[in-house]
Formats: C-alpha cells, structure tokens, sequence
C-alpha cells in the first residue's frame, strides 16, 4: 500500500511538471479539492489559516485578520498545486460565517475576490506540455467587486465574472485563459485597534457556476 501511494504521488508530480491541468466542474467545493494548497501567512498575501469548523458545524477554512502596515483586513487565500481549468461559469460564490458578533449583527461585509489566471505564454507551454509550474511567469489577476455599497456581501457572496470586474486590473475573466492557479478573498476592516480585534471567518466553500 505504501509503495502504491509513493507511485501515486510520483506520478501527480510528473504530471504538473509535464504541464497538465486538472478540470473542476461547475459546483465544485474548491476549497477542499486534490490540487488545493493552503499557503502559510505571509504579510499582505495570506492571513493565518487554519482548517476548523464553522459555526454551522461544516468543515472550513478559518482565517484570522491581519494588520498591513495602517490597515486591518481578512485575507484568505488557496492555491493549487496545477493549474485549474474552469468552463462554462458565469460566477463565483463564496460561502463564509462570521466568528464575529459585529459582523454576524450587520449580515455581512464588504468584498472583494480575485481569481489568479495563467498568463498566455504559460497556458501555451501548457498546452504544449513543457510548463514548469513552479517556475512560471507572473500569474494574471481579475479582481471582483460588487457594485454599491462599498461592496457589501452576505453570507453567501456572489460575484458576476463579467458585470462585477474591475476594469483596473490585469484581466477580466473573459479574456483570461480561465487556468485558475490561486483564488482570494479580501476586506478592509478599518485601520485603528489590532488585529487581535477581531475573531476572525469561517469559509466553507467557494465554488464556480
């Protein structure tokens, strides 16, 4: 069995060197799928997060808030370890819970979400199977906000991959090359007190459709 689960292993390897890309269907829990990767925290990129249970009792994802410099903000963050190839989506949905009293009382928060694409030379490298994935140029990034409000999300946040873009950003998803290699969520929380503040939020699922 061990020596089946190193094959295994090797053989995932040599696929991503080789330049494959893993499809997720419309609906899927891509919080929680094969290729996900939770990064460690890193100032301004990830906050602290840890796998738990959300208030609901469902597995999630729990992010701490972090302090950058004069802002206070929630910044979650996965990976994939091979890019993600997404079809046939007109939307991203991301279901989260406040550990807060403050924010549970409001219904919700602004924010913003950003899906990180393959560039074109790299999705060309890809298809021609010579990607290294860890060595790839600067991904692309679309960044989603809902209009009005400040952006202002409930508990099951909902972003239109075309009417909610930023025109300021990389890429729109429409002309990216829809190879999903990180996907974030953010919200500014203000800039006094600490981070310490705040509890933090319970992410359950993010799913295309």
């Amino acid at each position: 069995m061990k020596r089946f689960a190193k094959f295994v292993a090797v053989a995932a390897l040599a696929l991503v060197a080789a330049g494959t890309s893993f499809a997720q269907k419309v609906g899927d829990n891509l919080l929680w799928s094969s290729t996900t990767v939770i990064p460690a925290a890193k100032l301004g990129f990830a906050a602290k997060q840890v796998t738990g249970t959300a208030p609901s009792g469902k597995k999630a994802l729990i992010v701490s808030a972090e302090k950058n410099g004069n802002e206070i903000d929630f910044r979650a963050r996965i990976d994939f370890s091979a890019p993600v190839q997404i079809r046939g989506a007109s939307k991203i949905i991301v279901e989260w819970e406040p550990l807060d009293a403050s924010i549970k009382d409001k219904g919700g928060m602004p924010i913003n979400f950003s899906i990180f694409t393959l560039n074109p030379e790299d999705n060309k490298a890809l298809r021609a199977k010579t990607l290294d994935y860890a060595k790839r140029g600067e991904d692309k990034k679309s960044i989603f906000m809902k209009n009005g409000n400040d952006g202002f999300q409930g508990l099951k946040a909902s972003w239109d991959l075309t009417a909610d873009y930023q025109a300021w950003t990389d890429t729109s998803w429409d002309s990216s090359t829809k190879k999903v290699t990180a996907l974030e969520l953010y919200s500014y929380l203000g800039g006094s007190g600490s981070a310490s503040d705040y509890k933090g939020i319970a992410i359950t699922a993010i799913r295309f459709e």
